[in-house]
């Protein structure tokens, strides 16, 4: 009998509280709007009602009008700056086509001349040793503290 009780209190409290949502949302329904820009209608309202209507439409009007001109002021912008940027960006293109032109017509850099007989060729093989541990003392017969060192571990030297 309490599980009836409840039910029938939630369907009342339901049925209290949807009936004034949906007469809101029927109020608040905007009618189909034309896909055109509605024109406005002169001005002559015939009740105080009308007149106090038509006043908040004419400022959403005039809102959207001035809206409108800052668009088409961006866009004209907007077009104009990619006409700039176009224009620096011309110069950079033909340097670099004229860069391309002044490589392909200069000679490539080829052997050396075969003027000097004598060619000397070669490597190094160096290697350099750090320890943590090193000092820059000397023992007491003379000997070094220091574990740092550089060496030269290979040479060659060719002569052709």
């Amino acid at each position: 009998m309490n599980r009836h009780i409840s039910a029938a209190i939630a369907a009342a409290l339901l049925s209290a509280w949807v009936e004034p949502a949906l007469a809101q949302t029927a109020k608040a329904e905007p009618p189909d709007e034309p896909s055109q820009p509605a024109v406005p209608a002169p001005a002559t309202p015939s009740t105080p009602a009308a007149a106090a209507a038509s006043a908040p439409n004419a400022s959403l009007e005039k809102e959207v009008t001035l809206q409108r001109a800052d668009l088409d002021e961006q866009d004209a912008r907007i077009v104009e700056l990619e006409k700039q940027l176009k224009d620096l960006k011309k110069p950079a293109a033909l340097e670099k086509e004229a860069m391309k032109a002044e490589s392909a017509a200069a000679p490539a850099a080829g052997p050396p001349a075969a003027d000097f007989p004598l060619k000397i060729t070669g490597y190094v093989q160096a290697q350099y040793e750090g320890h943590q541990d090193s000092e820059d003392q000397l023992q007491q017969g003379g000997a070094l503290l220091n574990q740092n060192r550089f060496l030269l571990r290979r040479t060659r030297l060719g002569a052709t």
